[in-house]
C-alpha cells in the first residue's frame, strides 16, 4: 500500500514536472515568435511614410533612402542663401548677409564685396529700399561631382518713386560640411554666379 502510494507520487511529481517545463518552453517560445513579429511590424513602418493633406486625407508612400532626400536638404539650402542674400531692407540687411555667409562658401567673400563696393547698406537707408524675391524655379544635379544647380527667380526692389523687377538667375555648386546651429542642412553652396539679372521693369 505505502509502495503504490510512493508510486503515485512520484509520477504527479513526474507530470507536474514535465507540465512545468513544457509552459516554460511554450512561454519562451512565445516571446521569441512575439520578437520576431514585431521587430518585422517596426522595420515595416519605419520603412513607410504616411502624409496627411490639408484636406485631412492620409496618403501612404515609401521612405526614401537619405541619398534620395539629400537634394530635397539642398534645395532648401539654397532657397534660404537666395532669400537672405537677396531679399532685405534696412531692418534686416545686416542679420541677413550674416545669415547667409554661414550658407555659401568662398564666393561669399566675392558677393559680399559687391555689396561694399556698391554701398548698398547706405542706399537703403538712404533712399528706404525694398529688396524681395520670387523664386521660380530650383534646380539641382546630383550625378555631378560637386554637386551643381541653378536657381531662377525674380527680384524687386521697391522705393518712393515705384518699384523695379529684375530676372534673378544663379548658378552654382554644393558640396558638404558639417551641420551646425547655423547651417543645418550641412551643406555650402560657391562658385555663386548670376548668369541672368535682366531689369523686367522700370
Amino acid at each position: 500500500m505505502e509502495l503504490r502510494g510512493l508510486m503515485s507520487y512520484k509520477t504527479g511529481f513526474q507530470l507536474t514536472k514535465f507540465v512545468t517545463i513544457s509552459v516554460i518552453v511554450i512561454s519562451m517560445m512565445t516571446v521569441v515568435v512575439v520578437f520576431f513579429i514585431m521587430n518585422k511590424k517596426i522595420m515595416e513602418v519605419r520603412d513607410s511614410v504616411v502624409v496627411l493633406d490639408r484636406s485631412g486625407a492620409v496618403i501612404g508612400t515609401e521612405r526614401l533612402a537619405a541619398s534620395e532626400t539629400r537634394v530635397f536638404e539642398y534645395e532648401n539650402h539654397v532657397r534660404t542663401f537666395y532669400s537672405l542674400w537677396y531679399a532685405f531692407d534696412d531692418g534686416t540687411f545686416n542679420s541677413n548677409i550674416e545669415r547667409a555667409l554661414h550658407l555659401v562658401g568662398e564666393s561669399g567673400r566675392d558677393l559680399l564685396d559687391v555689396y561694399v563696393r556698391q554701398d548698398v547698406e547706405r542706399n537703403i537707408l538712404e533712399r528706404s529700399l525694398i529688396f524681395s524675391v520670387t523664386i521660380k524655379d530650383i534646380r539641382i544635379d546630383m550625378s555631378t561631382n560637386p554637386v551643381t544647380g541653378y536657381i531662377a527667380g525674380e527680384q524687386e526692389i521697391r522705393r518712393n518713386r515705384g518699384s523695379i523687377k529684375r530676372n534673378l538667375v544663379c548658378s552654382f555648386i554644393l558640396y558638404d560640411v558639417d551641420r551646425t546651429r547655423e547651417n543645418p542642412h550641412g551643406c555650402k553652396v560657391d562658385n555663386w554666379r548670376i548668369i541672368n539679372d535682366q531689369i523686367i521693369n522700370e
